[in-house]
């Protein structure tokens, strides 16, 4: 099954389970539909982004290039929502715009710039999602999530189709994947990003991006593992090392958002 399906397989379930619980609960979702839609939008386009980039990249790159989120996060956190700014960030922006060079240099074809491209600006519109609930305050979860699976499993198929035919689907292979990825979506994906929002409400955009830096370093692990065609060039991976050490960098900020 190609990549496009797998990604509306992903999402869609997480929606079609949401849409039961936000009409259940439409009286304290209603008032904030309008803020929902646009959380959901930068956020279904970063994971419609996201997921599409790594079709046209390797996992590796597509990853730590979507993990310079906190740059742009930390950006957005000082010059929209009055976040303090300390020099370690100023360090953290610094390493973490090495890395990018360094991880964007050597040999690469069209379609791998195409997919490091999306990754990136996978990154910018997650922040900028971020960074709208964190300015909103408490506005419903299940609703966000809601909006944000529909425009994930939509914008998938459409940025997919710009850049590739879309592959007829065999409905036989779907049926067969369809159980276990609807399970993904349901069990892991949707409780994954009610912590997400829930986290971006009560921190910096910035702060956020690099706590889920985590997930950096078991892209790394796993891609050995189980693409080891995966690999970088001596620069490539110091570029990698710097990304992820921009992260820890902002950790040890003495800063509490």
């Amino acid at each position: 099954m190609d990549g496009e399906w797998a990604l509306f397989l992903l999402y869609f379930p997480g929606f079609a389970v949401l849409v039961g619980l936000v009409l259940w609960d439409i009286k304290r979702q209603l008032p904030h539909l309008k803020t929902a839609l646009v959380v959901g939008f930068f956020v279904g386009l970063a994971l419609a982004c996201f997921g599409v980039g790594i079709l046209h990249t390797t996992v590796v790159r597509s990853t730590l290039l979507f993990y310079l989120t906190p740059i742009w996060g930390t950006l957005i956190g000082v010059f929209w929502l009055g976040e303090s700014f300390n020099w370690k960030r100023w360090v953290a922006i610094a390493l973490g715009t090495l890395g990018l060079l360094a991880l964007i240099s050597g040999k690469s074809g069209g379609a791998q710039i195409t997919g490091d491209l999306l990754s990136l600006m996978a990154g910018v519109f997650w922040a900028i999602g971020s960074a709208i609930i964190k300015k909103s305050g408490q506005i419903p979860i299940a609703g966000m999530t809601m909006v944000q699976f529909f425009f994930a499993a939509v914008l998938s198929f459409l940025i997919g189709g710009m850049l590739s035919p879309l592959s007829p689907l065999d409905i036989g292979d779907f049926r067969l994947a369809a159980y276990g990825m609807m399970l993904v979506s349901v069990l892991l994906v949707v409780p994954a990003v009610f912590m997400l929002f829930w986290a971006s409400q009560h921190l910096y955009p910035g702060r956020v991006g690099l706590l889920m830096m985590s997930e950096a370093l078991v892209a790394l692990f796993t891609a050995s593992i189980f693409l080891p065609e995966e690999t970088l060039e001596a620069l490539q991976w110091f570029g990698a090392f710097l990304i992820i050490a921009a992260s820890f960098v902002e950790l040890k900020s003495s800063e509490k958002a």
